[in-house]
């Protein structure tokens, strides 16, 4: 208890504004499945029903919310192992023909990036949309749900502001 109360706590997840498909999903399930299930669970508490059927009904409404959590938790795991590569690779071509990161990304092949590839395409489709980059990058990170690539993407971007060279950074 004494070193997990203590010890510093690494978010997986991140808590901004936009959030993945799966993190939206278990949200609002949870917000309409759960309270119903504490109204049946107690519903059944109060008919005296055994108490292995109140905590099997209890969690079949937490199942659906659970699911969804589950899968995003994978998603944002095999994301938080290809954002290196994809961040290594936009600093690499933006280096190579000395453009933007944003003109870099028309020449990067999202084939190979697996899990991030929607959510590059979607932002290339962004940027190509005249949408500020900002925004765009800000949109990115929210979608991908991860903590992780929230960091990285601050950092990359931050660097690159204040005169980097895209490929160091």
């Amino acid at each position: 208890w004494f070193i997990y109360t203590m010890s510093p706590k690494e978010h997986k997840v991140h808590s901004l504004d936009y959030r993945s498909k799966e993190q939206s999903i278990a949200r609002n399930l949870s917000r309409l499945v759960l309270p119903l299930g504490v109204i049946v669970t107690l519903a059944l508490v109060v008919l005296q029903m055994p108490l292995g059927v109140i905590i099997v009904t209890a969690g079949v409404f937490m199942l659906p919310a659970g699911y969804f959590a589950v899968a995003d938790n994978k998603k944002v795991d095999r994301r938080d192992g290809e954002i290196t590569s994809f961040v290594r690779s936009l600093g690499g071509v933006s280096q190579a023909i000395n453009a933007t990161t944003s003109e870099a990304l028309g020449r990067i092949e999202f084939n190979s990036f697996g899990t991030l590839k929607p959510l590059i395409e979607t932002f290339f489709t962004r940027i190509g949309a005249g949408i500020r980059p900002n925004l765009c990058w800000r949109r990115f990170v929210g979608e991908s749900g991860s903590e992780l690539i929230n960091r990285t993407i601050m950092i990359f971007g931050d660097g690159i502001n204040i005169g980097g060279e895209p490929q160091r950074v």
